[in-house]
């Protein structure tokens, strides 16, 4: 994960671009204050990729575009990011193994169990194949990220969660990448407060991605 800071227009919404030299791309909204600051979190993939601001439409948009090397990592097999609008306070990601839970500590990577510790999941004691959630921001429009390595031969299930006090009809996106494998897109759409859905089923070693109704 990395932390950018700039300057764009005031009190507006733009987005950041994250495309990896495979061509995985991850895309967050981005907000300013009202003096034109912004400051986001977001998830980076292992080695060289190009991260693009943009704020506003062609031809008189405002653009800039970084290039980033991340080193000492491994290509996540799993990787999930989730992003959301300006009427959702604070969604929450959740990635539950066969046969778990949402909100059981064990079986289920979320706030509660994967920031700064992990379940133990796969061979027990073994820290490598273990799921990680680290990008978890809590205000406006996020991102979260969670990512897994060495995943079981088993279904893996992707949970979106609407924590805060926002409104019903937020809306949000959550993308699927798999390393070597297909990338997926699912938009949320009007998720109430305090109610959860389930996105979208992960089957592996197929690499099969299922949405949810």
């Amino acid at each position: 994960m990395q932390i950018f800071n700039g300057v764009g227009p005031a009190s507006t919404t733009g987005e950041l671009v994250i495309t990896s030299t495979s061509g995985q791309v991850v895309r967050v909204p981005l907000s300013t204050t009202g003096v034109g600051n912004y400051s986001i979190e977001v998830p980076l993939f292992c080695g060289s990729q190009t991260v693009v601001v943009t704020f506003g439409a062609a031809p008189s948009c405002q653009r800039e575009e970084i290039s980033v090397l991340r080193t000492g990592c491994l290509s996540a097999d799993i990787q999930i990011t989730l992003s959301w609008d300006d009427k959702g306070r604070d969604f929450e990601l959740h990635l539950i193994k066969a046969g778990g839970r949402i909100n059981d500590n064990p079986t289920d990577c979320t706030w509660t169990s994967c920031i700064n510790a992990s379940p133990d999941w796969g061979v027990v004691g073994d820290p490598a194949d273990d799921p990680h959630k680290d990008v978890d921001n809590t205000g406006t429009f996020g991102p979260e990220n969670i990512y897994l390595n060495r995943p079981e031969a088993a279904p893996y299930t992707v949970m979106v969660e609407h924590w805060g006090g926002g409104t019903p009809d937020a809306d949000g996106s959550v993308t699927i990448l798999l390393r070597g494998g297909p990338q997926l897109t699912i938009p949320i759409t009007d998720l109430p407060s305090h109610f959860t859905r389930a996105i979208a089923t992960i089957d592996w070693p197929t690499q099969t991605i299922t949405p949810l109704s």
